[in-house]
């Protein structure tokens, strides 16, 4: 039997996958509970891969400071910023993490999902992740 692939457009980009996917394997191993489903956002946002709108003037300088990343503390401000601004967001907090792991997990690359308990990095996503770097 045929099966149709729905994928989300959080990730409009392919070229994305490969980043996105990195930092989930930062988190390989953690559960994906509510508070890793906000750190894996967090940490996006930190990697400079997730830039919400309607930031301070401050926080807009938080992706313009030289290096890799801007600090964790400075993300966790900007992922506040985007609670204070959503009731959606408020209502459930591990939102935006589980919208953005979606597509790491339709297309086979990891495992992160509550209800499997810890993120784990598929086989295919292991190659994925090698043939990148």
């Amino acid at each position: 039997m045929k099966k149709i692939w729905s994928l989300s457009t959080t990730v409009r980009n392919p070229e994305r996958i490969q980043p996105f996917l990195s930092v989930l394997k930062e988190m390989e191993g953690e559960n994906f509970n509510e508070a890793g489903q906000i750190k894996f956002q967090t940490l996006l946002i930190q990697n400079r891969l997730y830039h919400p709108t309607g930031l301070s003037e401050v926080m807009e300088e938080y992706y313009e400071t030289s290096g890799d990343k801007m600090s964790f503390e400075q993300a966790q401000e900007i992922f506040e910023h985007m609670k204070s601004e959503s009731a959606t967001l408020r209502a459930s907090l591990g939102l935006r993490g589980r919208t953005s792991v979606a597509p790491l997990t339709k297309m086979g690359l990891a495992v992160a999902k509550q209800t499997s308990g810890e993120v784990k990095i598929t086989d295919l996503g292991k190659a994925f992740l090698k043939n990148f770097f």
